[in-house]
Order: structure tokens, then C-alpha cells, then sequence
């Protein structure tokens, strides 16, 4: 069976590939190898499993008979899982201002740290959805025409994912604030 490089989510992969490389040398350049902190060993860890999850997908692109068993299947399904929980937390430790890993408060100590972290967390999102689609989990059409009919759903959805982002910041902050720091 011939390679899958046609697939909608090769870029992707390469994507966080690289962006999960970028960010696992932003860790290890500002990594403190006397006083290492958990953060930065639990940071390097999630790069470090990620990009190997990454590498395992960008090459099963180009083997025939690995691609027929893994590129949409349960096991691209699972490994996305993973990446996404892995990086769910990594991205909040990495923009925990009390970590000083990617910044401290309103300065960015870190930019590529800071930058890559998210735009692995964008891509990984991009994968689940994609993969979800491909695999008619979710029924794209359905959803189109349910959010045409009722326009301002979207506005409701987007209201409330705004207010839930808003509320977990606040309750995050009112500890310092409450605490005197």
C-alpha cells in the first residue's frame, strides 16, 4: 500500500513537530540544570513525549503499511489525546506567571517558549477536530446546518467560552490577590 503524504493532517504534524522542537529548546536553553524546578522537568518531559508522538506520525506518512494501520484510525485518535492532554498542561505551567518559565507577570521572559507552547496547543486542537471530522465522530454537516439556522447560538457558544476562560483566570489571580501577593 503506497505512503499517505496526501493527508490533511501531514502539515500538521510537521507543524507541531517543529513547534514542539521549538519549544523543547526554548525549556532546555533556559533550563537551570543545578536547581532544576518541576516545572521545568515536567516541561521537558511533555516536549520530549510529544515529539516523539510527532515523529512517530510524520513517518508513518511515508510507510505504506504503517499508514493503512494508524492514519485514521484508533491509534492517530489516541496518540492526538494524548498530545492534547500532555499539552493542555504543559501550556498551563508554561503560562503560570509564578513558574518565571515562559513569563513572569505581564513580561514574556521567554518568547519562544511562550509563543510555541501556544501554537502547539492550536495545532494539536486542529488535529483533534480534523481527525474527529475524518472519522465522522462528529457530523460536520449537521452542525453547519444547525448553526445557520440558529445564527445566534454561535454568539451564545462564543459568549460562554469567553465568560469560562474569564472566570478560571479570575479564580487563578484572586489566590495571589487574596493572599497579599
Amino acid at each position: 500500500m503506497p505512503p499517505v503524504i496526501d493527508s490533511n493532517r501531514f502539515n500538521a504534524w510537521l507543524s507541531l513537530l517543529v513547534t514542539t522542537a521549538i519549544s523543547l529548546a526554548a525549556v532546555l536553553d533556559n533550563s537551570n540544570t543545578v536547581n532544576k524546578h518541576n516545572n521545568e522537568t515536567w516541561l521537558i518531559t511533555a516536549c520530549a513525549i510529544c515529539m516523539c508522538f510527532s515523529i512517530i506520525m510524520f513517518a508513518s506518512h511515508f510507510v505504506g503499511a504503517l499508514s493503512s494501520v494508524v492514519i485514521g484510525e484508533k491509534p492517530e485518535g489516541i496518540i492526538i489525546i494524548a498530545c492534547a492532554a500532555i499539552w493542555s498542561g504543559a501550556t498551563a505551567s508554561i503560562m503560570r506567571p509564578e513558574n518565571n518559565v515562559a513569563d513572569a507577570g505581564p513580561i514574556i521572559i521567554n518568547a519562544n517558549l511562550y509563543f510555541f507552547s501556544w501554537g502547539s496547543l492550536f495545532i494539536i486542537i486542529y488535529l483533534l477536530g480534523s481527525y474527529l471530522h475524518d472519522t465522522r465522530m462528529v457530523d460536520s454537516e449537521s452542525i453547519k446546518t444547525s448553526l445557520s439556522n440558529t445564527p445566534r447560538l454561535v454568539h451564545w457558544m462564543t459568549l460562554l467560552a469567553a465568560s469560562l476562560i474569564a472566570s478560571a483566570t479570575a479564580a487563578d489571580e484572586c489566590g495571589g490577590v487574596c493572599s497579599g501577593q
